[in-house]
C-alpha cells in the first residue's frame, strides 16, 4: 500500500512523520488477530520532494488482499487515535510527548557527526531558510487537531493504491553463462607488505571517562554529562536475559518490556530532552521498583497466534536445530527465544515473579549520558532507587558449548526464488582477550565475501558478523542467494572459508585494510550521547574497564598477518562449522550437496585478495 506524501522540507511532512510510522504496527495486530497475514512494515520511497509512503504486509495468501484492504481504514484510524484524540489540548500530556518525541529525534539526528552532515546538507539543498531551531519551533507550535487534520488528508485509504507482489518460487536467474564484472577501477592503495609488521602504538582515546559509583542496595551508577546537545539517553542494563528462561517457559525474559533482549542481558532504553531528565530517571528507575508487566489472557493468546503461523513454525525448527548442532542438546542457548510452549506455560504472575526475580539492584547497571548537572541526577537516582530492596547478584551459567559439525536443511513450503545459506561457529567467552582478533575477523570477512556479490553476482551480499556470549559467542555469515544459484554460492562459501584457513595470502591486503580501520572506529569515537550509551552498555554487559577500547586498539596495532592466521584457523576450525540453508526443498537440498562436496584439498578459490 502506497500514498504519495508532500515534499520532506513541509512542516505538513513532519507532522505526518507523527502517524506514518504506527500505520504498519496497527495492520499487522490485525493480521495477527484474524490470522490472515504477518510481518508489517514501513518505507518511505522517492526522493525528498516527492516522498512516497510505502506500508507492507505479507499475506498468507493472494485471496487475503480484500480483508487487508479492508482493515486498511482501522489501522489508519488507530494511527490518528495515537497521535491525538478530537478536541485534545496542546498542553494535554499525551499530545506533549508526540511533540517532544519529535524535537528529541531532531536533536539527536544533529547530535551525531553523520547525522549532523545530512540534516544541514537537506537545509542547503531543499530548504535553505530552514534550521533545526526553526523546525523545534514549528512543533511546539502545532496543535493536535493540525497534526490530526494532516494524517487524516493524506493517509485517507481512499488515497491508497495496492500492490499485490506474488513469488512464482523460480529464479530468473539462468544456470549457465558467467558474470564478469569490472570493479575496483579506483581501489584503495594497500601496502600488503605491512601486514609483517605491528603498527605503532596507537594514542589514548580523548573521550571524557564516566563517573562510577554504588548505591548501598548494590545498583552500579555511571554517569557520563559531556554530552553537547540537550538530550539525556537512559539505559538500565540487566545482567539476565534469554539465557535465564526457565526451560518449557521460554520467552519470559521477552514480555517484562526490555527495549532489547540479548541471550544473556537487557537493556531497558529511554530518551529525554534535558530539562526532563528527572523523569527519565524516574521512568528507568521504575523498572527496578516495579519490574515486569505480566501477562493477561488476550496477550497470550495473541503470542500463540502468532507463533502457530505455519512459515513461523518452519523457521522456528531450522534455527533450534542450527542451535542444538552449535550448542548441544540441553545447553541454555540451545532453544528458541519464544515458543508456543513456553508461552502457554506462563502467567501473569509467573512473569511478574521471574521480572522480580532478576531485575534487581545488585543484578544492575544504571547508565545515564548526555547534557545534564550530575549532582542534580544523583539526587534523583537516591530518590528514586535506593529504597529498592537490593535483590540477589545472579550467577553466570558455565555450561561449555559441545559443537556438532553439520550441514542442516530447513525448508519452508511457501515459493520462494531465493534461498538463505547460513555459517557458523563458536567463539569465546564474553568479550576476552581475543576479541580484538575478532573484531578484525569480522572485518575481513566482510571484504572476501563481498566479491560473492560484486565478481560473481551468486548472492544479494554476504554479511559476517560476531555476538559476545557469555558462555560461547557465535559467529554468524549469512547470505541470500538465488534459488538456481544455491548450489554454486554455498560451494563458493565453503570454499572461501576454507582457502582463508590454508593460505593467509589470500586475504593479506584485506588483513592490512581491515586492521587500520578498526583501530580508526576505536578510537574516532563520536561523542554524541547515543553512542557513548552504547559504548557503556557494552562495558556494563561484560564488566570491562573504561580504557577497554584504547587496550583493544593497542592490540589490533600490535597485530601481525602470521599471529592473526593462527587465530583464523581455530577461530573458524571447519570440525567446528554449522552449514545451514533454508528455503525450498530443492534448491535447499542442492546448496547442501555442494557445500558437503567441498573437500580441504580442493583447488584453490577464484576468489583473491582484491588488493592483490
Amino acid at each position: 500500500m502506497t500514498w504519495p506524501l508532500p515534499p520532506m522540507s513541509t512542516g505538513e511532512y513532519r507532522l505526518l512523520e507523527i502517524a506514518s510510522g504506527k500505520v504498519d504496527g496497527n495492520l499487522e495486530g490485525y493480521a495477527f488477530l484474524y490470522r490472515w497475514g504477518h510481518s508489517g512494515s514501513t518505507a518511505v520511497f522517492g526522493g525528498p520532494r516527492a516522498p512516497v509512503l510505502g506500508v507492507s504486509i505479507v499475506l498468507d495468501s493472494a485471496d487475503k488482499l480484500d480483508e487487508a484492504k479492508a482493515r486498511l481504514e482501522g489501522s489508519v484510524r488507530d494511527a490518528l487515535y495515537m497521535v491525538a484524540r478530537p478536541g485534545e489540548e496542546r498542553d494535554s500530556p499525551r499530545w506533549v510527548r508526540q511533540y517532544e518525541g519529535k524535537i528529541e529525534a531532531i536533536l539527536a539526528r544533529w547530535e551525531g557527526l553523520a547525522g549532523r552532515n545530512s540534516l544541514y546538507s537537506d537545509f542547503q539543498q531543499y530548504d535553505p531558510t530552514s534550521s533545526v531551531s526553526t523546525q523545534i519551533d514549528e512543533l511546539v507550535r502545532a496543535t493536535p487537531g493540525a497534526a490530526r487534520a494532516v494524517a487524516a488528508q493524506w493517509l485517507s485509504p481512499k488515497r491508497a493504491r495496492y500492490l499485490l507482489i506474488e513469488p512464482s518460487g523460480a529464479s530468473d536467474v539462468g544456470r549457465g553463462g558467467a558474470f564478469d564484472a569490472r570493479v575496483e577501477q579506483h581501489g584503495v592503495p594497500v601496502d600488503r607488505a605491512s601486514a609483517d609488521r605491528p603498527l605503532p602504538a596507537p594514542p589514548r582515546s580523548l573521550w571524557p571517562k564516566p563517573e562510577r559509583y554504588t548505591l548501598d542496595n548494590g545498583l552500579t551508577v555511571v554517569l557520563w554529562p559531556h554530552g553537547a546537545t540537550p538530550l539525556v539517553r537512559g539505559r538500565l542494563v540487566v545482567d539476565a536475559g534469554a539465557l535465564d528462561d526457565p526451560f518449557g517457559a521460554e520467552g519470559v525474559s521477552q514480555l517484562v518490556g526490555a527495549s532489547s533482549v540479548f541471550s544473556d542481558a537487557m537493556v531497558f532504553d529511554e530518551r529525554s530532552l534535558a530539562n526532563r531528565v528527572d523523569e527519565l530517571v524516574r521512568s528507568v528507575a521504575s523498572e527496578l521498583r516495579l519490574p515486569g508487566y505480566g501477562l493477561s489472557d488476550e496477550e497470550r493468546d495473541y503470542l500463540r497466534a502468532r507463533l502457530d503461523g505455519p512459515r513461523v513454525r518452519e523457521r522456528a525448527a531450522y534455527e533450534l536445530d542450527v542451535l542444538v548442532a552449535l550448542y548441544g542438546e540441553g545447553h541454555p542457548y540451545a532453544r528458541n527465544a519464544m515458543t508456543i510452549g513456553g508461552v502457554t506455560a506462563l502467567s501473569h504472575d509467573s512473569v511478574q515473579e521471574w521480572a522480580r526475580r532478576y531485575i534487581t539492584p545488585r543484578n544492575t547497571t544504571l547508565v545515564i549520558a548526555g547534557a545534564f548537572d550530575p549532582e542534580l541526577v544523583k539526587k534523583h537516582v537516591a530518590y528514586n532507587v535506593e529504597h529498592v530492596a537490593p535483590g540477589s547478584r545472579m550467577r553466570d551459567i558455565k555450561v561449555e558449548p559441545r559443537t556438532t559439525p553439520q550441514f542442516i536443511a530447513g525448508t519452508t513450503s511457501k515459493p520462494s526464488a531465493t534461498v538463505e545459506l547460513d555459517v557458523h561457529y563458536i567463539g569465546g567467552r564474553g568479550i576476552d582477550d581475543e576479541h580484538a582478533s575478532r573484531l578484525v575477523l569480522e572485518a575481513v570477512l566482510g571484504v572476501q565475501l563481498r566479491e560473492l556479490r560484486a565478481k560473481r553476482a551468486i548472492t544479494y551480499g554476504v554479511q559476517a558478523s560476531y555476538e559476545p556470549r557469555r558462555t560461547g559467542g557465535m559467529w554468524t555469515i549469512r547470505g541470500q542467494v538465488d534459488a538456481a544459484r544455491a548450489a554454486e554460492a554455498s560451494a563458493a562459501i565453503i570454499g572461501i572459508l576454507d582457502q582463508m584457513r590454508r593460505d593467509p595470502e589470500t586475504y593479506r591486503g584485506a588483513f592490512v585494510l581491515a586492521r587500520q580501520k578498526i583501530i580508526e572506529s576505536l578510537l574516532v569515537r563520536s561523542n554524541s550521547a547515543i553512542d557513548v550509551a552504547e559504548s557503556l552498555v557494552a562495558l556494563a554487559r561484560f564488566g570491562l574497564a573504561d580504557d577497554y577500547f584504547d587496550t583493544v586498539a593497542r592490540t589490533v596495532a600490535a597485530m601481525t598477518l602470521v599471529e592473526f592466521h593462527a587465530f583464523l584457523g581455530k577461530e573458524l576450525d571447519v570440525s567446528t562449522q554449522v552449514f545451514g540453508a533454508f528455503g525450498n526443498a530443492e534448491p535447499v537440498k542442492a546448496a547442501v550437496a555442494a557445500a558437503r562436496a567441498v573437500e580441504s584439498d580442493a583447488r584453490p578459490s577464484p576468489i583473491v585478495d582484491p588488493f592483490r
